[in-house]
């Protein structure tokens, strides 16, 4: 066994120590470094998704806020198109009523009251038939007035014919331009694509 004066011995219990004191302070330091390290991820982590729920929020907001500007846009868009197609229709139907009103006063309007007259004279077989007309319908009148048939005037016959009612048989028959036009007009708003179905 060595023989160790008393300054060699302080001087290798401080080296031990010194050793030992930094093997435990390097633990120490790795130790401290994980802790950091692990925290600061969490704290990473944590701000990230809090970032992230932020910009999601602020995302939802835009996309909200810039929904709403579309849908104001398709709103005056809509407004604007309904006008223009209202318009549109108007100009159509204006167009068929001028010429519905030439078309009365026709002798093909004449004609064609007075066939669809004897056919009804036909169904009924001679039993009495009540007859409705526009009261501006001189032509169906003189066709009337020279079969001895009576008549009314009906102030929903606007463009021409007439609506013959057999009681005996309780049938009424519409001969009327204005039934006519209104099949036609629902077909039309059915069919001509110029409106929003709800």
């Amino acid at each position: 066994m060595a023989y160790y004066n008393e300054d060699q011995l302080k001087r290798y219990f401080e080296n031990a120590i010194k050793r030992e004191s930094e093997i435990r302070i390097e633990k120490l330091r790795k130790e401290i470094d994980y802790l950091y390290s692990k925290e600061m991820s969490k704290v990473n982590a944590e701000q990230e998704l809090k970032n992230k729920l932020e910009t999601s929020k602020a995302l939802r907001e835009l996309q909200i806020e810039h929904q709403d500007k579309i849908n104001q846009i398709g709103i005056g868009y809509d407004e604007q198109l309904i006008k223009e197609r209202q318009v549109m229709v108007n100009n159509v139907f204006e167009a068929v009523y001028k010429k519905l009103v030439l078309y009365r006063q026709s002798k093909d309007y004449q004609k064609s009251m007075s066939n669809k007259y004897e056919d009804i004279l036909k169904y009924a077989k001679g039993l009495p038939i009540t007859i409705e007309i526009g009261k501006e319908d001189g032509l169906l009148e003189e066709v009337l007035k020279k079969r001895n048939q009576e008549f009314s005037y009906n102030e929903f016959i606007h463009f021409g014919g007439f609506v013959a009612t057999i009681d005996d048989l309780n049938v009424s028959i519409d001969h009327t331009i204005d039934q006519k036009l209104e099949e036609r007009k629902k077909w039309f708003y059915e069919n001509a694509r110029l409106f929003i179905k709800k």
